[in-house]
């Protein structure tokens, strides 16, 4: 039977068979193992049951679609990068750097922007900083796990696909989820005041069924994320601002950093492309390229 790893657990697979809408524990087939193959939660495999029909043992891995790791889960194919209207508020840096990613991997991206109930000072210019996101195409939700706003335009969101949500700790990945799935029982925690950053709530990754209609990873909530698998040369493919002038500048090949005649630059000093996210793209070019010669 095929199925999909939902978790592990101390070296056991929890499968989810659909046809069956049944979970099996399962142990992995000594020839699997010796092959060195290492199976992650998404991974769809083909089981045997054991003689009393009550666990299983996984015989093959299918093949992968994606291979994300960190964190480490398979096949997804949307990134539902949550962040929070304030209460740790927008980190647009971290957000870039996702995207990037995502577009990198041709995964589906998802911008959830949550609490937005709340009332702050800035929520204006907040607000006018996301938006910028949408007009370049992105998918962007608005939500509140308070009065539930946006719940029905998320879960349509969701529907087909393998999802992994994505995000600092305190945006509200976990309440959220609770709030599709109460059943789910996500702990969850207060930001805290001295920090204004969020515990980790969840320890490792888990893949969740959503009612038979996809699946959902939920996985620990982290601040930096390692986009060295990017050639520094094709960073501008992934801002996809940035892109739409590649062939515009003076030199084939620009950076769009130091180089005169660039169009890129010329954009952002007529506020065609946020000068903000610039900033980021050349701060993420320069990491790049910094680990790239040290790589040398």
């Amino acid at each position: 039977m095929k199925g999909i790893i939902l978790r592990t657990v101390g070296g056991f697979f929890y499968v989810f068979v659909l046809e069956k809408r049944i979970i099996y524990e399962c142990s992995v087939r000594r020839r699997l193992e010796n092959k060195g193959i290492e199976l992650l939660v998404g991974d769809k495999v083909e089981i045997s049951l054991r003689p009393e029909k009550k666990s299983g043992v996984i015989e093959k891995m299918l093949p992968r679609r994606s291979k994300f790791l960190r964190p480490a889960v398979a096949n997804i194919d949307q990134v539902v990068i949550v962040t929070a209207l304030d209460n740790p508020g927008v980190n647009f840096y971290l957000l870039d750097r996702l995207l990037a990613l995502t577009e990198y991997l041709n995964l589906l991206p998802l911008i959830v922007l949550n609490k937005t109930d709340l009332r702050t000072d800035n929520k204006e210019r907040v607000l006018k900083g996301i938006e910028y996101y949408h007009k370049l195409g992105y998918n962007l939700i608005k939500t509140s796990v308070i009065d539930e706003k946006g719940l029905d335009s998320l879960l349509k969101a969701l529907t087909g696909h393998i999802s992994v949500f994505a995000g600092e700790s305190g945006v509200g990945k976990s309440a959220l989820l609770n709030l599709i799935n109460p059943e789910w029982e996500r702990r969850t925690y207060p930001v805290s005041e001295k920090s204004k950053r969020g515990r980790h709530t969840t320890t490792q990754v888990e893949l969740l069924n959503l009612d038979n209609t996809g699946f959902v990873a939920d996985s620990p909530g982290f601040m930096r994320l390692d986009i060295s698998i990017i050639e520094p040369e094709e960073l501008s493919f992934y801002f996809r601002e940035i892109y739409d002038y590649i062939g515009n500048c003076r030199f084939n090949g620009c950076d769009h950093h130091e180089e005169p005649g660039c169009a890129v630059k010329n954009a952002v000093e007529s506020d065609e492309i946020c000068g903000k996210r610039y900033e980021n793209y050349l701060k993420m070019l320069k990491e790049l390229y910094t680990k790239k010669e040290n790589k040398y």
